[in-house]
C-alpha cells in the first residue's frame, strides 16, 4: 500500500489499488464489534455435564450445569485478519464421593483462534480452530475439605476440559453459527444491483 493510499481520508475520491481495496473491504467487513456480535449468540448457553464417573476405578461422580458468558475479542496483529477470542463459562460442580456431595464453582476460559479467509467465487469464511483440552483453563473455587476431595479426583478439570471444549467446537459449527461464518458477498451484490 502506498502512502498516499494509506493516508487518503475518510470519504477521498482519490483512486487507489484493487488489492488495497480488497484489504481495506475485508477489515470493514470483518470486525472486531461483528465478530464479537456473532459470538454473542452463543452468550447464555446452557452446558450440563454428566453425572459421569470419575476417578480411579470410577469412585466418584461429577456433575455439572452452567452457561457460555459473553466473549472478549482481541484483534491480531499480521497481514491476515485474525482474531484470539476468550469464551468464558461458568458452571456450578458437584462432585459424589463416597456417598456425599461436594460442590463447587468452576470457571473455564476457551482460547479460541478465528481467522478471515477469501474463498472462491468471493465469499468471507471465518475460520475457527477447533478447541483442542490445552486451549481450556480451569479455575475451581474449593477450600478446605474440598480441596481435599479434588486433590484425589485430579481427573475432574480433564473432564470439564474435555466436555467445554467438544461443547464449543459444537457451537461454533452449528447451522446458527456457521451461517454467521460464512459471508457470500456474490450473492449479497446481486441481489443489492437487482433492488
Amino acid at each position: 500500500m502506498s502512502a498516499d493510499e494509506a493516508a487518503a481520508p475518510e470519504g477521498d475520491e482519490r483512486e487507489f489499488s484493487y488489492e488495497t481495496f480488497g484489504r481495506r473491504f475485508f477489515e470493514y467487513a470483518v470486525t472486531t464489534e461483528r465478530v464479537e456480535s456473532a459470538l454473542a449468540s452463543i452468550a447464555g448457553d446452557r452446558i450440563d455435564v454428566g453425572p459421569r464417573s470419575i476417578g480411579p476405578g470410577g469412585v466418584a461422580s461429577i456433575t455439572a450445569s452452567g452457561h457460555v458468558v459473553a466473549p472478549k475479542v482481541t484483534p491480531r496483529e499480521g497481514e491476515v485478519i485474525a482474531f484470539d477470542v476468550t469464551l468464558p463459562v461458568h458452571l456450578a460442580l458437584e462432585v459424589r464421593l463416597a456417598g456425599q456431595s461436594h460442590r463447587f464453582d468452576a470457571d473455564l476460559h476457551a482460547d479460541l483462534r478465528l481467522t478471515a479467509r477469501a474463498l472462491a467465487p468471493l465469499r468471507i469464511f471465518i475460520d475457527v480452530a477447533t478447541p483442542a483440552e490445552a486451549d481450556v483453563r480451569v479455575e475451581v473455587a474449593a477450600r478446605g475439605f474440598g480441596a481435599n476431595v479434588l486433590n484425589r479426583l485430579a481427573d475432574v478439570e480433564g473432564e470439564l476440559r474435555r466436555h467445554v471444549a467438544h461443547y464449543i467446537a459444537e457451537q461454533i459449527d452449528a447451522p446458527r453459527i456457521r451461517a454467521l461464518r460464512d459471508i457470500d458477498v456474490a450473492d449479497r451484490l446481486e441481489r443489492s444491483w437487482a433492488g
